[in-house]
């Protein structure tokens, strides 16, 4: 057998052990996406069980705390906290539980919270009508409390199969986890046993004269940097913080060549280059699926000057001909390669030649493609953890890492964070008139008006239902109240429409509060920016009010 037909050997059965891994790893990935679903589902289920339980017991405390004192604003809340239970209860009827008896669970968990409300409901309208010697009567009778210990041992049950359900999932991610270590333990050993004898079959040609001593060196360099490549990016956590790697590491596998790797957007229209060097004149550096005949055919596409090849639209100026070669995972487009002959090449020629520049380019995309397919995962993934879904602003565990963060930096710096709390009102009562479909419109159009309104260094995020908070690093109380004061008043103007229907004109109360005059932490900051933000909802709504007796706006 002639050594080139050796070596082309070799080389199928790599290219066919990289298939089998990029196989094996995108069902892996798959399977531990779906194990992450699954895991985010069942904690997204206890968390509102959780939090419809945490609402019965504050329906409970201003229940009594009404019965005791007959104060209207321990009524008031005790009539928000019965609307929390009842979206509660709405939103948890809808949920879909993963086992008959935990389905069971949970309907006695409502029926036992709904019992108790209805207890709570008895014991203020006895208040109202008889008086708080009724009241103490009815709380002394201890029907109260045997409901709620039903409520609060049903949901510890709950509770604690959800838990067990997401540990379950997560073992189930580990073990899939650790076959896949095994796999790329076979595929190395593999990939070396193929390397051991490429390398044998070249130093036995080479010794006796045959010549390959030039290939031998640039495959090793090919791989070595194809090795220390993979180990960078497998420390990147997404597409934007590779790119510099990226960019360095292809310039070195394509030294007389410039070049660019486009990489397709999560919306699957657009590419935009993530890495290029060289000369960067003629081509676009963002384009369409369809304006680059690689990602059209679905496979290498070389365009040389007075060839009878199509040229791509995304290049303007083709001196010396250009290469792009599709990079795939699971069927998919994920990017292009493109590559540009340099300029004095005469006729397009080049030292390695045509053939085994296309070869050379396509086996090099084919490493890209399972990479980038792994960082816009785990982008995906990160940006999922940290975004609220409705809205698109930080959610509120990103709101919290983040101030722990800003309060340490303006302690070393001796400056000053503020806080702006801020609530839409009388959201309820549009849900009420208008459905769920026009409070989610004024919530993302509220995310909107926040997002084009704060400074690029300002943190916008949706701490949680109607609520919404917006971190200032660098501003102190003047400055502060009088943000939220134009927020207040920009957002007064802003007219809203739903299916052609004008919905009513919204506002909203503000709470501001500063680090470190208000709290030493990030908990105390937004207790401070919490409690001044109820008393604007007290003092009639629409109005703008700084923690710590600031005069209001």
């Amino acid at each position: 057998m002639k050594f080139e037909r050796k070596i082309l050997l070799a080389f199928l059965f790599a290219i066919l052990a990289v298939g089998v891994l990029v196989f094996v790893a995108a069902r892996t990935a798959g399977r531990l996406t779906e194990d992450n679903r699954l895991a985010g589902i069942a904690a997204s289920q206890r968390f509102a069980i959780v939090t419809m339980v945490g609402n019965a017991f504050e329906a409970e405390a201003v229940a009594r705390a009404y019965a005791f004192t007959g104060l209207p604003i321990y009524r008031e809340e005790f009539d928000l906290s019965l609307s929390k239970l009842a979206d509660d209860q709405v939103r948890i009827g809808a949920l879909s539980f993963s086992d008959d008896a935990q389905t069971e669970r949970v309907r006695q968990l409502r029926a036992a919270v709904r019992e108790r409300v209805e207890l709570l409901q008895i014991l203020v309208a006895e208040r109202d009508e008889l008086g708080m010697e009724a009241a103490r009567a009815h709380v002394a009778s201890g029907k109260g409390k045997l409901a709620m210990d039903r409520v609060r041992a049903l949901s510890t049950a709950v509770a604690q199969s959800q838990t067990s359900r997401i540990e379950a999932i997560h073992e189930k991610a580990r073990q899939s986890a650790r076959k896949m270590f095994w796999v790329l333990c076979g595929f190395a050993v593999v990939n070396f046993a193929i390397l051991g004898v490429s390398f044998f079959l070249m130093w036995r040609e080479w010794s006796r004269g045959g010549g390959y001593v030039a290939r031998l060196q640039e495959a090793a360099r090919e791989m070595e940097l194809l090795s220390s490549m993979s180990s960078g990016l497998q420390s990147c956590g997404g597409v934007e913080e590779a790119k510099e790697l990226m960019q360095h590491f292809l310039e070195k596998l394509f030294p007389r060549r410039s070049g660019a790797l486009y990489v397709i957007r999560a919306s699957r229209n657009v590419l935009e280059v993530k890495a290029g060097w060289g000369d960067t004149i003629g081509w676009s550096p963002i384009m369409e699926p369809q304006d680059c005949w690689a990602l059209r055919l679905g496979r290498v596409q070389e365009f040389r000057e007075g060839s009878n090849t199509l040229p791509c639209a995304h290049v303007s100026e083709a001196r010396g001909g250009y290469l792009c070669v599709p990079m795939m995972a699971e069927g998919e487009a994920l990017g292009v390669l493109h590559l540009r002959d340099p300029a004095d090449e005469t006729n397009g020629e080049s030292g390695e030649g045509h053939a085994n520049r296309s070869a050379r380019a396509e086996r090099i995309a084919a490493q890209f493609g399972p990479l980038i397919a792994s960082l816009t995962l785990r982008e995906q993934f990160r940006q999922q953890s940290i975004r609220d879904g409705l809205t698109g602003l930080y959610n509120r565990r990103y709101l919290e890492e983040t101030m722990h963060r800003e309060l340490l930096r303006a302690g070393r710096a001796g400056t000053s964070v503020a806080v702006i709390m801020m609530d839409v009102d009388h959201f309820k009562k549009l849900n009420d008139m208008h459905g769920h479909q026009a409070g989610d419109e004024v919530l993302q159009k509220f995310a909107i008006f926040l997002r084009d309104g704060v400074r690029g260094e300002d943190i916008a995020c949706r701490f949680g239902g109607e609520e919404f908070a917006v971190v200032l690093p660098g501003v102190g109380l003047d400055m502060a109240l009088q943000r939220a004061e134009r927020m207040r008043s920009e957002l007064a103007n802003l007219r809203l429409r739903l299916m052609g229907q004008a919905l009513p004109p919204m506002t909203a109360s503000f709470g501001v509060a500063v680090y470190p005059g208000h709290g030493g932490d990030w908990e105390a900051l937004l207790r401070a920016a919490d409690g001044a933000l109820y008393s604007a909802k007290r003092s009639g709504r629409n109005r703008v009010v700084g923690a710590g007796g600031a005069d209001p706006l």
